[in-house]
């Protein structure tokens, strides 16, 4: 079953909508700073960013104190005014949050930076405190909106805002460059810029963000000095610069943001993907993740040997294990999983719950907080298909092992032993090659893999040594019901007599704890819900 893991873009998108302001006019006090580890020898950037060449993405330099800005009721330019400046000011020291109406709230996260923060300050006063370290303002063309694109590449390169021509007036900022009338279509503004531009950014990674969302990962591409797209794969010459662009990253670079296809009803997410994953490329969903350069610098203890309770005896019951969808994706991470770990009912029942492994250099602080408030019936892994969102039948033989390792190193470092897969050639769920399960036996030793299938199922398929749990994804109580009731006919067409085991993925956008826990408990005695490392382990014992 396709489903598109992007329904929480819409509901992001309203993020200038106006809210009180929280806070009093205080200084919010801290908890400590955790101790920032020395960058390897060689990895410390100019600008104070750090980005070895082992090294998934950048790291930034740690924050010490932070000033913020609300960006709650203000216009799409002013936006993109304040999230430019963020992206300038934090690529040397981290010292701007920026805060926007979002699903777990504004400031639920920034007490976990560790560092004293102050109350939203006014747009003119915030490029007053920093207007020494912009160089002026680019106005994008209002009547061509991929211009925004080129104004947020143009804004890393030249250390300038991006701002209206009024905006840039009443700021006194001189206009380094006016892209209106500039171009004739989206098209030639593309291509203009990834021939002009493309060769003087940092050329390991490609944003791609729609240019409706002002509030977001702009920062991150503007701090590292990134080419920024919104490129449609539906459009032939388009889909052609994708490819392009692909072609020229290295190895396992990540196309960070999103993906777009605007023809209505016409699948453009694994397409793209394949594309990518083609030309060794991962794409790391991201686009409307807040304050990467911020979060980037915050790097608290992980713990990379999480206490792990016991694997219960095997019996002859349906073994049940649920798996959130997602966690590829770093927006997810940091807004609807928070909302989803909130959930009242997360820890009455075992959930598995996936996260980005790149999450340790973007955001780690994300994933320390995710660990420490952990229970025993939470299981965190890796999202799918590892460090970055690819289909392994689509990646070149030649440069799958190496992207592999890159996984297994970051799931060693996190306490990861696991991960999930979405695997589609031709937008069709395909099943994973012995070679690939192979390359994930040998490279990360797992203790089992997740993937997300089209259909229910009970068979859990032992490949290369390692247990394959399949699902399609249940997105109401009803569908979970179903996949239970799929796996209990199976146990009582056995007659008992053996363990049956049934993987059902839950749809993040969808499916709360709260919505799961009832149907869980009001199971009878032939089921047992277990975590996913339990559900590997029991798996392997009964083929034994």
């Amino acid at each position: 079953m396709h489903l598109d893991r992007r329904t929480f873009l819409g509901t992001a998108a309203a993020a200038g909508a106006a809210i009180p302001l929280l806070g009093t006019a205080t200084a919010h006090a801290a908890p400590p700073t955790a101790p920032t580890p020395t960058a390897a020898a060689g990895g410390v950037a100019a600008a104070g960013i750090s980005w070895p060449g082992p090294q998934a993405l950048p790291r930034f330099a740690a924050p010490t104190s932070l000033v913020t800005a609300d960006l709650s009721g203000r216009t799409p330019s002013e936006q993109l005014t304040l999230i430019s400046l963020q992206g300038i000011v934090n690529r040397t020291t981290p010292r701007v949050y920026l805060l926007a109406d979002v699903g777990e709230g504004k400031t639920t996260w920034l007490p976990e930076t560790g560092v004293p923060y102050g109350d939203p300050l006014p747009l003119r006063e915030l490029v007053e405190r920093f207007r020494g370290e912009i160089t002026g303002a680019i106005i994008p063309d209002p009547e061509l909106p991929q211009t925004i694109s080129v104004a947020t590449t143009l804004a890393g390169l030249e250390d300038a805002v991006i701002a209206s021509a009024t905006t840039a007036a009443n700021l006194g900022l001189p206009v380094v460059e006016d892209l209106r009338g500039r171009f004739a279509d989206e098209l030639e503004a593309s291509t203009w810029q990834i021939d002009n531009l493309w060769p003087r950014t940092e050329r390991r990674m490609v944003c791609s963000m729609n240019t409706s969302l002002t509030a977001y990962l702009r920062d991150y591409s503007i701090a590292n000095r990134a080419l920024m797209v919104w490129l449609d794969y539906h459009d032939p010459a388009q889909r052609s610069l994708v490819a392009r662009l692909a072609d020229e990253l290295p190895t396992h670079a990540p196309y960070i943001g999103w993906l777009r296809g605007d023809t209505a009803g016409a699948p453009y997410e694994s397409p793209m993907v394949e594309l990518l994953s083609r030309r060794s490329v991962h794409v790391l969903a991201a686009d409307t993740a807040q304050n990467l350069t911020v979060w980037g610098g915050v790097r608290p203890p992980v713990d990379n040997s999480p206490p792990r309770p016991p694997t219960p005896a095997l019996e002859n019951k349906i073994y049940v294990t649920l798996v959130y969808s997602d966690g590829d994706n770093l927006q997810y991470a940091q807004h609807k999983m928070r909302q989803l770990w909130d959930d009242p009912a997360r820890g009455e029942i075992p959930i598995n719950w996936p996260v980005p492994p790149e999450i340790l250099d973007a955001a780690p602080a994300l994933y320390s907080w995710y660990q420490s408030t952990a229970n025993p019936n939470d299981y965190l892994l890796s999202g799918p298909s590892g460090l970055g969102y690819v289909f392994p039948s689509a990646y070149p033989t030649a440069t799958f092992d190496g992207f592999v390792q890159r996984t297994a190193r970051y799931c060693a470092a996190l306490g990861i032993d696991s991960t999930a897969i979405i695997n589609r050639l031709d937008s069709v769920y395909e099943p994973l090659t012995e070679a690939s399960v192979r390359s994930f036996a040998d490279g990360m030793d797992p203790v089992g893999l997740f993937q997300n299938w089209s259909g229910w199922t009970t068979e859990q398929p032992i490949v290369a040594g390692v247990p394959i749990g399949r699902s399609r994804m249940a997105l109401t109580q009803g569908e979970l019901s179903a996949g239970l009731d799929v796996a209990a006919a199976e146990f009582d067409a056995a007659g008992g007599q053996r363990p049956v085991f049934a993987t059902i993925f839950l749809a993040a956008w969808d499916m709360t704890p709260t919505l799961a826990a009832p149907v869980i408990a009001g199971l009878d005695d032939r089921f047992m819900a277990v975590r996913g490392d339990h559900f590997f382990r029991l798996v392997r014992q009964a083929a034994a």
